[in-house]
Order: structure tokens, then sequence, then C-alpha cells
């Protein structure tokens, strides 16, 4: 240690001159000398001497050559430090059933393992954070989706299962696979949260919507709306009133007009908050200005469905069988898998890498 570092240690600038950080090491001897201070004896005392009004205090010198140059105090090598990593663990089930999947492979982070007989898996030296997840085997359709990797955290996934899963119909009621040009399968659309019904009680003129209408229409929402997202959600509140509203956020409205295009009975929005059923004595069926069908048909729209192949649908794109006809059990199946995943899952199966939020379509009949 440097005389120059002793004396601003016991400040001794406090009287006259006080020893700067830039004092060269001929100036420390110097001053050595004249105290009689021999450079290299060890000093067991440290005693306040008085120079010419300088306080200087004596400080122990270890080597010789403790002097000879100014260099600096060498630095600790910097280590690279390393993502904390976790063996994860998990088990892939059934989107379609809950069974446990086996010989399905899970990918994660360059990592892959095989699920065992009961779905399990195990991932050794998997970095902590969100990680992308691939999911791939003969028994399922292909899926990507994201993960939070932490320690002792046991991931629960699921894929779809093919065997009695009809990824065409799929296809169509999901992703407007029936009536989209190729290549334009549409990612999914679906509500987040228990829609509010709002049943306008008069139509664009004025006129009054019957009371039975009303109540079949309540009714049939009512009911519906649990088949169509896979039992996630029900009708949180009904109002009715005579006022419009459009566009009001987590409300469905019904809407009664007495004309829209020629054959069409009613239109919604797909994923959207609004429906439109005709008074038109054409669309009437029974007692009541509108089928129960065409309710189902048109809340299944605004609950983000499309149109399908077949007349034994619900969300058929061509005539109904009657008029009050149930979702086709492959209908459900898909409402069940669609409701089990995300807004902006596109195909096959691929979830979008964080939340997002799509538009409603355009009127659809």
């Amino acid at each position: 240690m440097r005389i120059a570092q002793g004396l601003r240690r016991l400040n001794c600038g406090k009287r006259g001159l006080s020893m700067s950080t830039g004092v060269r090491c001929a100036r420390v001897r110097t001053m050595a000398a004249r105290l009689g201070l021999a450079i290299g004896r060890p000093q067991r005392e440290c005693r306040l001497l008085r120079l010419r009004g300088l306080c200087l205090a004596t400080a122990l010198i270890t080597t010789a050559g403790a002097c000879a140059s100014e260099r600096t105090a060498p630095t600790a090598p910097t280590i690279p430090t390393t993502a904390a990593s976790n063996t994860l663990t998990g088990h892939v089930v059934a989107t379609n059933g809950g069974e446990p999947l086996v010989g399905v492979s899970v990918t994660l982070s360059g990592r892959t393992a095989i699920t065992d007989a009961a779905g399990s898996f195990t991932l050794d030296g998997i970095p902590t954070g969100t990680q992308r997840v691939l999911l791939a085997g003969s028994a399922i359709v292909p899926r990507a989706l994201t993960i939070a990797a932490t320690a002792g955290r046991d991931v629960a996934i699921d894929a779809i299962q093919t065997a009695g899963f009809d990824l065409a119909f799929y296809r169509q009621m999901v992703r407007n696979g029936f009536e989209a040009p190729p290549g334009a399968l549409q990612p999914i659309r679906r509500w987040t949260d228990h829609p509010q019904l709002y049943l306008r009680t008069v139509d664009e003129t004025g006129a009054t919507v019957d009371a039975g209408t009303l109540d079949m229409a309540e009714r049939t929402i009512r009911e519906t709306t649990p088949v169509w997202t896979g039992g996630r959600f029900g009708i949180a509140a009904v109002e009715r009133g005579t006022a419009p509203r459009v566009g009001a956020t987590g409300w469905i409205t019904v809407n009664w007009v007495s004309a829209l295009e020629p054959g069409v009975c009613g239109r919604s929005t797909v994923s959207g908050n609004a429906i439109e059923l005709r008074t038109n004595a054409a669309c009437h069926c029974g007692n009541t200005l509108a089928s129960v069908t065409l309710v189902r048909h048109e809340l299944g729209h605004a609950l983000g469905y499309w149109h399908t192949d077949a007349p034994t649908d619900v969300m058929t794109g061509t005539r109904y069988l009657s008029c009050d006809q149930q979702p086709s059990a492959r209908e459900r199946a898909a409402a069940a898998v669609a409701y089990a995943r995300p807004v902006g899952n596109t195909d096959e199966d691929v979830d979008p890498m964080s939340t997002v939020s799509l538009m409603p379509t355009r009127f659809i009949p």
C-alpha cells in the first residue's frame, strides 16, 4: 500500500496540503526520506507527524517495490451466465375425449421426448420462460402451442385425436372450408366470455314483435349457447327493449327486420354481436316469426361458425330439414374442439404466439 494512500485514509489534508490521487512514487519516496522512513521496513504503528504545517501519517509499506509502478489492481474475469434450466414434466391428453395420448413426440428447445402409456413425458435442460412446443404423432393432428416452462411444474397439453374426428368437416364449420377459396382457411374466431343477450321488441319500422316469438328466441339462445361453446359459456344476462343497440361490447343483439335479400330469413356476423331475423311471412314457422332452427343457425354464426355442406347440420349452407333441428353430432364435436383453442388458432392446429384479437366478419345469411 502506498504512503499516499495511507495519507488519504487518515484525512491528513484537513490541515494544510492534501495529497492528490496523482502523486508520483518519486515524490512519495522523497517525503519518506525526509521523515527518515525506510521503505520496505514494516511500520507497526501509525503516528501523526507535523512537518511544516503538513499532517503526514506513517503508512505500512510491505515491499520495497511497492512504488515501482502505478499499476491498477487486476479485476476478476467475467464469467458468462447461463439461463436457468429445468426438468420439465407433463402429460398429453386428447382434446376430444380427454384420454392419455401414447407415442406423441413432444419437442421444445431442441429436445424431444415421447409420451408413455399414461401420456406422460420428461425433458431435461429446458430453459426457464416461454417456450414453443410442437406435438406430432400418427394418432393426432399436429399441434404447435406456447407454454411457460418453470421449475416443478407439470404441464398439461392437449391435442386433437384423429380417431373419430372429421378434420375436413371441422375445417368447413370452424375455418370456412366449405365456401372459402382454396388456401383461404380462416383462423378461429370465437367468444372468450359469457355473452349477454339483448332482444329488440320492435322491428325497424316500429312494429311490435309478438311475445311468443321473443320468448322462443330467448329460450333457444339460452339452450343452444352451451352447445355451440362446448359447454364453456352460457348467456349471462338478458334484456329486452325498443331502442336499437348496435356494437355493444359483450352483447349479442337480436334485431327484427322486414326485408333482407331475396330468399334470406336471417343473417349474422361471424363471432360478432349482431343477429338479424326477418319478419316476412315466408320465414314464419308455426306461430312464430322465425323458426327455432334459424335462430340456432344465426347464433352459430355469432359464436364463430361458418356454413357446412349437409342439410343434417344446423349450420348447413342449404335448406334445413325442419323448423326445430338440433345441432348434429359432428357439429357438437367440432364446437367442443374450437372452444378449446385460443382465438387466432390456424390450420392445422397452430396456436398464436401471443393473445390476438380478430374483428367479426361481414354479415352471413
